[in-house]
């Protein structure tokens, strides 16, 4: 037989169509349940009798006195002891371990106080483990336990093992992960180096500090806003309640809390629809997919760029807690990698939607393999980059931004004249356009036709992520009357993919502070693509990076959620929706040693300064740069016609 553990389990085994496997192959498929993973009640092996088992957490005789269990996904665990006053042990052995074996219900009074001899696995009698620590002296007097790596708390007894710790008399532990008492990992560190070398460690409730010899914490801070009830201290509640953390909490429900059957089920499809509502398109954003299903997909059969009418395809979900949404490090200009280690979740691989717990998603990324891309789709993002650096070649250096503090920023497309005129057009460097055309390499239809291409691409893949986002997007362009991206004059009829006036690419390092967007656009698309260094590629290199990728860092943070977007593990393409104009965002330092690789990324954006500036233009009420100029008048648009004017000129002028 085969007994899913959970009904979420269940139901996404059937999805996948595992449960025909097993049904043919004689196995009964069972519904879901955990008694036969913990061998509660009857579910148990008899002796000699064998089952296969997926769980991580299994020991001699979990499934059954004598049973022969096989681990499917076994990891060795091996002890790290020194013979010291302290026990260190990173990866504890698995006789270490509470097993449930005698009883019937999980709830505290079922369970064998935790001073009592367990029963030996083998042999089924009760004897101590005289060399456990918490039975030898002075151990079995301790109060405190510091715990300094990154575990604890990572398994599946929730309150059972605080229970046995405060059995065992611990009221206090200061660990890595874990619940709202926050102090830094280099305090924590700190606090176990002082312990093991023989000091007291006192908690002081009263002045919330925490001391060893001549440490002394400063007032430890709170995540979620929890406060500490005296009541809790004079009850002596306050070590079971409580557990200090350096790090990432979890906050468990309140004791004897009981799901009703299906709820969490609910929960989770009520938190998913939430998240998921600002991706999911209209009808017309529909029909446009299923019209150009053929091209969107360039005949892969991969699922994170085929057209599908389930926008949760594939999808994964990061529901932000509550005492997570805040910067935990607000004093530091760049994330530094311990911060990143110790505070913030990392995400790295797949298509991830992230959300506030019960909220809209701020975020919806996916990482596009290299290695699982048609012919087809690897050619369109060769040639996408191609396209940008090409455009390097006509427009000038981002030098003034904000947000900037290292690397190469570039801007094509629509923007506002830097003037006090209320006129707009296309980006381009007539200084650099005068070059081109006086090497003769340059041809007004291919620039034309090259920025459609682009926007094409670049809207297909956005509609395959996030056809909702793609469709607010191309409202407000609409709405307001902005030009599009691949637009050469001012106004031209918009078509299928026109979504954005303009977008950003960066190379060469780039970083930036923290910061929001002031854009029109509250979402914003973000594309990172590895390549070979421009600056460095020989001839024969290939555009996209290849196996030898050696860039690290990079990462793409969302500091007042502590998440992160990982952009290292998967070599690929990575995709990312977000709400720029509300969540603080920045990309960290990365760089690659052997300057072989660089990232380019870019941003598809409408400028709220451009917007301004075409309503003022259609309005007839756009503002003369000369500052004596009276009355309104109609703002200069350039589009490529003027360019090209601007340039010819400036060819007759040198001629001269």
């Amino acid at each position: 037989m085969v007994v899913p553990g959970s009904g979420l389990v269940k139901l996404q085994a059937e999805e996948e169509g595992l449960d025909c496997i097993f049904k043919d192959a004689g196995f009964d498929w069972r519904e879901a349940g955990y008694s036969m993973w913990l061998g509660m009640n009857p579910d148990q092996l008899k002796p000699g009798e064998r089952c296969a088992s997926t769980s991580n957490r299994n020991f001699e005789g979990r499934q059954g006195p004598g049973g022969r269990t096989r681990a499917l996904r076994w990891l060795l665990l091996l002890p790290s002891m020194a013979d010291s006053p302290t026990l260190e042990i990173s990866k504890p052995p698995l006789e270490y371990t509470s097993p449930k074996l005698l009883v019937k219900q999980l709830d505290r009074p079922s369970l064998r106080p935790s001073t009592v001899p367990f029963p030996a696995l083998s042999t089924g009698k009760e004897e101590l483990i005289p060399d456990f620590v918490l039975n030898r002296e002075p151990f079995n007097q301790a109060k405190i336990l510091i715990v300094t790596g990154p575990n604890f708390g990572c398994g599946s007894s929730r309150e059972h093992a605080p229970w046995a710790l405060l059995d065992f008399g611990v009221t206090c532990v200061i660990a890595t992960r874990m619940l709202p008492l926050i102090l830094p990992q280099k305090e924590v560190d700190q606090l176990a180096r002082l312990a093991s070398e023989g000091n007291e460690v006192e908690v002081d409730l009263v002045n919330q500090q925490v001391r060893a010899a001549d440490f002394v914490s400063p007032p430890w801070r709170m995540a979620n806003n929890w406060s500490l009830d005296p009541v809790d201290w004079d009850h002596g509640n306050f070590g079971a309640k409580f557990v200090f953390s350096g790090g990432n909490q979890y906050i468990p429900p309140p004791r004897g809390r009981r799901s009703r059957r299906g709820y969490c089920m609910r929960r989770f499809e009520r938190y998913r629809q939430n998240a998921l509502a600002p991706h999911v398109a209209s009808g017309s954003t529909t029909a446009a997919l299923e019209n150009n299903e053929e091209d969107l997909r360039d005949g892969d059969s991969n699922s994170d760029t085929e057209a599908t009418s389930d926008p949760n395809d594939g999808t994964h979900f990061y529901f932000v807690p509550r005492y997570r949404q805040e910067d935990p490090e607000p004093g530091e200009p760049i994330t530094t990698p311990e911060t990143l280690a110790a505070r913030y979740k990392r995400l790295s691989f797949g298509r991830v939607v992230i959300a506030p717990r019960g909220g809209e998603s701020f975020c919806k990324a996916s990482w596009i393999p290299f290695d699982t891309m048609s012919p087809e789709e690897t050619l369109g993002w060769q040639k996408l980059v191609c396209y940008l650096i090409e455009r390097t070649h006509y427009v000038n250096e981002v030098e003034v931004n904000g947000s900037l503090l290292g690397g190469c920023m570039w801007a094509d497309g629509w923007r506002k004249s830097t003037t006090r005129a209320e006129s707009f057009g296309r980006y381009c460097s007539v200084t650099k356009l005068v070059l081109l055309m006086s090497l003769a390499q340059y041809n007004q239809q291919d620039e034309a036709a090259a920025a459609r291409e682009a926007t094409e691409f670049i809207a297909k893949s956005l509609m395959l992520v996030s056809p909702g986002v793609f469709e607010a997007y191309r409202k407000i362009l609409i709405d307001n009357n902005l030009p599009a991206m691949a637009h050469m004059e001012y106004p031209t009829p918009y078509n299928t993919f026109d979504f954005a006036s303009f977008l950003t690419f960066t190379m060469y390092d780039f970083y930036n502070a923290p910061h929001k967007d002031s854009d029109k656009n509250f979402w914003t698309l973000v594309i990172w693509i590895p390549i070979f260094n421009p600056l460095t590629s020989k001839d024969d290199d290939p555009i996209l990076a290849d196996v030898g990728f050696d860039m690290v860092g990079g990462q793409f943070t969302f500091r007042d959620f502590q998440v992160y977007l990982d952009l290292k593990e998967v070599l690929g393409v990575t995709v990312c929706i977000f709400k720029s104009t509300e969540v603080k965002h920045q990309t960290l330092p990365g760089s690659s040693p052997s300057k072989k690789y660089t990232r380019i990324g870019f941003s598809c954006q409408m400028s709220q300064r451009m917007t301004e500036a075409v309503i003022a233009h259609l309005n007839g009420t756009a503002k003369k740069a000369n500052k004596k100029g009276k009355g309104p008048a109609k703002a200069k648009v350039a589009g490529q016609q003027k360019q090209i004017e601007n340039a010819e000129r400036a060819l007759k002028k040198q001629k001269k």
